[in-house]
């Protein structure tokens, strides 16, 4: 059967909930499908799943764009390094150019940034992960980018991009509060067990403190 037929099919027999792409998919693997026809096409569509990891991953998201999630995402990094982990970032893909060489980006030193061609957008969102001292990874097949991640990594973070959810399932999803405070004001993070032994609500008051973090966690069987 060729495309037509299935869809000449799909309009006798399916749901008419919704128009489909004139697109009939017989493949995939990683970020390429294949339809009947033979043709491959780097799949952009939006479906929820998400990956699992070797790893601990904690996700930071929210609902609208300039709220801090990177700021939040750097304040977890900071946290989680000054208790011994070793922490990668992966970042939302922001990829612009060749999507082929893109498929897997590390950045570690600025001299990545040249290397892999950044725009000035990606530059913001990367370079003050690496300034920490910490190692971001994006591009676009988000299954090798984790299975990269996870070699060196004791915990991985998710830091989202344009209001979506995680790539990778996570342990502990948390990001900035809705309504920012005040310097000044209290704000506080509850840690899951495996982020630090201290208490696990730990409380900042004191000027020029970071966004406010809210945390929801479960701990994993196997931490």
């Amino acid at each position: 059967m060729q495309t037509s037929d299935y869809i000449a099919l799909e309009e006798q027999l399916g749901a008419h909930n919704y128009k489909p792409l004139d697109v009939v998919l017989t493949k995939g693997e990683g970020v390429w499908v294949w339809d009947v026809d033979g043709n491959r096409y780097l799949d952009c569509l939006s479906a929820y799943s998400a990956l699992r990891s070797t790893k601990p991953v904690v996700s930071v998201t929210a609902v609208r764009t300039g709220s801090g999630k990177s700021q939040t995402s750097r304040r977890v990094v900071s946290l989680l390094k000054t208790q011994g982990k070793r922490v990668v970032t992966v970042r939302h893909p922001m990829p612009y150019g060749d999507l082929i060489r893109q498929v897997v980006q590390r950045f570690a030193a600025y001299e990545d940034f040249d290397r892999h061609h950044c725009t000035i957008e990606e530059r913001e969102e990367y370079e003050p992960v690496v300034a920490m001292g910490s190692v971001v990874y994006a591009g676009v097949d988000y299954e090798k980018i984790l299975r990269r991640a996870e070699k060196e990594a004791d915990v991985i973070v998710w830091d989202g991009g344009n209001n979506d959810t995680p790539f990778f399932k996570p342990d502990v999803n948390t990001g900035p509060s809705k309504r920012p405070l005040k310097n000044t004001h209290t704000w506080a993070t509850s840690c899951p067990p495996w982020v630090t032994a201290k208490p696990r609500l730990r409380i900042w008051k004191r000027p020029s403190t970071p966004p406010p973090v809210m945390w929801c966690w479960r701990r994993r069987p196997s931490i």
